[in-house]
């Protein structure tokens, strides 16, 4: 009789049970699925400033300016650093990072239906890069995957991480948008 091993992390465990005839009668099969102890964190996330633009010249890019924000009107949970850093304290555990603009667009302040579409690009060390889905397209956000603690800096280069949005038409105001960052454990 075979006994199915395929499952990734487990510990296996197989019992005979014998008949009167030294012949086996049952095999069992217990699994004991490992258990990864630590912690996952994103322990760091950057403030992302695009500076000003001029209404109505269609979709237009915005480069990355820096880090600096003003936390005025809506609070910012970021840091002027510039750096995206997962703390990762597992033994063998597995992560991906996605990053997603909520509503997919940018929101007029102290309007409630005034709002433009837009899309962020960030490039990051080591070769990895963020992207938010595209409001006008099926293209969705892009997933960056690793394991271990890792700190990635963003590229300020304005060809490299830039926001992408439709001006068209559009009120005269400060647009702040929410980016949702989603850590997620992976299975090994």
């Amino acid at each position: 009789s075979e006994i199915d091993t395929k499952e990734p992390d487990a510990v296996y465990y197989i019992r005979y049970t014998y008949d009167n005839n030294n012949a086996i009668a049952a095999v069992t099969r217990l699994v004991i699925q490992k258990q990864i102890m630590g912690a996952l964190t994103l322990s760091k996330i950057p403030n992302l400033n695009f500076g000003t633009i001029k209404l109505g010249s269609g979709t237009i890019q915005l480069g990355l300016e820096g880090f600096q924000v003003s936390d005025s009107p809506a609070a910012s949970n970021g840091t002027n650093e510039g750096i995206i850093q997962l703390t990762d304290t597992r033994a063998d555990g597995k992560w991906n990072l996605t990053l997603s603009l909520e509503d997919n667009n940018f929101k007029l302040s102290n309007s409630n239906s005034d709002s433009i579409g837009g899309r962020l690009n960030l490039s990051l060390s080591e070769g990895g890069k963020l992207r938010t889905a595209d409001p006008n397209s099926t293209e969705p956000s892009s997933t960056l995957s690793g394991s271990g603690t890792k700190t990635y800096n963003v590229d300020v280069d304005s060809k490299k991480s830039f926001l992408e949005i439709d001006t068209n038409p559009t009120k005269v105001g400060t647009y702040q948008g929410t980016l949702n960052w989603k850590l997620s454990d992976t299975v090994n």
